[in-house]
Parts: structure tokens; sequence; C-alpha cells
């Protein structure tokens, strides 16, 4: 069963490489995702170094940054220990895309829907509704990153940096 979702990101792990039981090495990428309804669901994609599909979505993974709010598509369902998880399609079917981003600076993308997109009180499309409910989720509930240095937008956050006396 595959399924979309309009969810927050919680947390990104780092992107790490697997070898197959067929000999291949495949590099997994896991978001811990929410919405107003449930948080902490994983989801785990399989990234591969060939096709412009896969080229695609680990561009968007390597710059997606926790409290984004994002539409994936085609998240297939899997059971593990009477827990669902969720993980990417082969052939690159499972696609990612922004929907909302508190910016940065003026460079930065901020997604598909502005803020006034998600404030306004005549929308009625249901994906901008989800949208603007799953917003508010995420700035009420997930932690606001910290980001080393003025203007970085590589995503380095303080607490994941090892103190200063370490190697």
């Amino acid at each position: 069963m595959s399924v979309n979702l309009i969810v927050g990101i919680i947390s990104i792990a780092e992107p790490r490489t697997v070898t197959t039981k067929w000999v291949s090495s495949k590099t997994l990428v896991e978001l811990l995702v929410g919405d107003e309804t449930k948080a902490g669901f994983s989801v785990t994609f399989w990234l591969t170094a060939t096709g412009d599909a896969a080229n695609e979505t680990d561009a968007i993974l390597r710059n997606l940054r926790r409290r984004d709010i994002v539409l994936l598509r085609n998240v297939a369902l899997s059971e593990f220990k009477a827990k669902v998880h969720g993980h990417s399609l082969r052939k690159g079917l499972t696609k990612i895309q922004l929907l909302y981003r508190q910016r940065l600076d003026e460079e930065d993308d901020g997604g598909f829907y502005s803020l006034r997109d998600l404030s306004s009180t005549s929308a009625t499309h249901p994906q901008l509704l989800k949208t603007s409910r799953v917003r508010q989720w995420a700035f009420d509930f997930v932690a606001q990153p910290v980001y080393a240095g003025e203007g970085n937008k590589q995503g380095l956050r303080r607490w994941e940096m090892p103190p200063d006396d370490t190697q």
C-alpha cells in the first residue's frame, strides 16, 4: 500500500551507505516526520546514484531542514514488530515536494506556499488547509533549528557540532 502524506520534518538522519545482499551499495536517509494527528513516523529513502529522479530526490533530501513542511507522494507502508514505517519505492516513484519553509533570507527557497497563502482565511483547498495545520503543529512542537554562524544555509546546527575541546 502506498500513501501521500503532508508532514512536518522532526529530524533528518545523516545519510549512510549500506551493502545489500545482492552486493550493491545504496545510500539511505531516514526522516522522522509528524503532523497534528501523529508524531514520530519514520520514512526511509533508499537512494541510488543513477537516474534523474533519484538525483532530484537526493538534492531535495540534502536541502531539507527541521520544521520544513513537505508532500511525500507514493510512500510505501510496511509493518515491523507491530509498528508501521514508510519507505521509498524503487525507480524514483516516491517524490518529495517542499510545501513550506521558514526562510532564512531572501535567497532561501520558501517552498510552494508562502506564509500569506497559509494565513489566508478564505482558503478552501484541502492541501492548503492541511499544510496550514501541519505548519502550526510543527511550529508549536518541533524545536527551531539553531544555525552555527550568520547566514549559514547548510543546516549546520550548534547542537550537532562537537565541543571545541574534542578532536
